[in-house]
């Protein structure tokens, strides 16, 4: 996998390791060179098989939890991502997939934001800090 790097993403917090492209931060997975190709190998399965499972045309749910972002390290590459909601990242998906797979699907959001429905996309809203 390209573009991977250990970084501090929380204040206080240990290093962990980040898609310096999509800002993916992987908490439970280690790169380090011991361990890089087996992760490389189970990250490798875990997208082909989702990419399988939504090509069979089944209906799946997806779960967000909205991120609660008290001390988080904004780094200068990635403040542009950060202008833009949770919420409409999760619309950019949920059309993705309506053009992309014949899929049904829902969208649960767990967020400090208004209880709504729209674009697939179920809002509940709740006091995410407390959840962290």
């Amino acid at each position: 996998m390209q573009h991977i790097q250990k970084k501090k993403t929380i204040h206080d917090e240990k290093e962990l390791f980040v898609n310096t492209k999509y800002y993916v931060r992987f908490m439970h997975d280690n790169f380090d060179d011991d361990n890089y190709q087996n992760t490389i190998t189970k990250l490798e399965r875990r997208i082909e098989r989702f990419h399988l499972y939504l090509l069979k045309n089944k209906s799946i749910i997806f779960l967000r939890l909205e991120q609660n972002n008290n001390g988080r390290i904004i780094y200068d590459e990635y403040t542009e991502q950060f202008n833009k909601s949770e919420y409409d990242y999760l619309i950019e998906l949920s059309l993705l997939l309506k053009t992309k797979y014949d899929i049904r699907f829902k969208i649960i959001f767990i967020g400090n934001n208004s209880t709504k429905y729209d674009n697939d996309i179920i809002c509940i809203k709740s006091d995410v800090s407390l959840l962290s």
